[in-house]
């Protein structure tokens, strides 16, 4: 998940700067239910957008957050395809997918095929900024579109030790020591 700080319009609050055009977020008020001790209420909220994804205008600033799930459905479709798979073939076929936001997968089958993946949509980003902090919203150089695939991202499959694991924690410590993937052959900006 990425977030951008908006270049707001001093004349205009709803309009932020994107490669020195004033674009104009999109509104939309929305209804939600909300319980209060016991007691359900309607409440009305004005929601943003912009072209980075959902937008929140708060003192501090206007920010917007962009994460890949929220521009693909087809998740439970490969969880789905992921768990019918009869083989390696077939269970790599469905990682292709891509659809996963992301989550750690391992495999393993009765003809000792072995696999892990540190797994998720991970965008292709320039790496001429600091992903790790707020980026600018002004210009589309920080606007990515394009996801790595699969290829590209931390991944195993029948490492000479014979082993793998993975709780969660970093994917070059999945296997042996001599196993392990090296952090430096892989994009920082991941």
């Amino acid at each position: 998940m990425d977030t951008y700080q908006l270049e707001i319009n001093p004349d205009n609050k709803k309009q932020y700067k994107l490669d020195g055009n004033w674009e104009t977020l999109e509104e939309e008020t929305v209804k939600l239910r909300v319980k209060i001790a016991g007691f359900t209420i309607g409440v009305k909220r004005k929601m943003y957008w912009s072209k980075y994804g959902p937008t929140v205008i708060t003192n501090k600033g206007t920010f917007s957050i962009r994460t890949a799930p929220l521009f693909d459905i087809r998740g439970l479709e490969q969880w789905y395809r992921m768990n019918k798979a009869r083989n390696f073939t077939e269970f790599y076929k469905a990682l292709k997918m891509e659809a996963l936001p992301g989550y750690n997968v391992m495999y393993a089958d009765r003809y000792d095929t072995i696999f892990y993946m540190s797994n998720g949509k991970i965008p292709l980003r320039n790496k001429g900024f600091n992903w790790r902090g707020t980026l600018p919203g002004n210009t589309s150089a920080t606007l990515w579109n394009v996801y790595h695939p699969i290829e590209d991202l931390p991944h195993y499959l029948n490492p000479a030790s014979g082993y793998l694991f993975n709780s969660n924690h970093s994917p070059f410590n999945a296997s042996s020591k001599a196993d392990n993937l090296k952090v430096q052959n892989f994009d920082a900006t991941m």
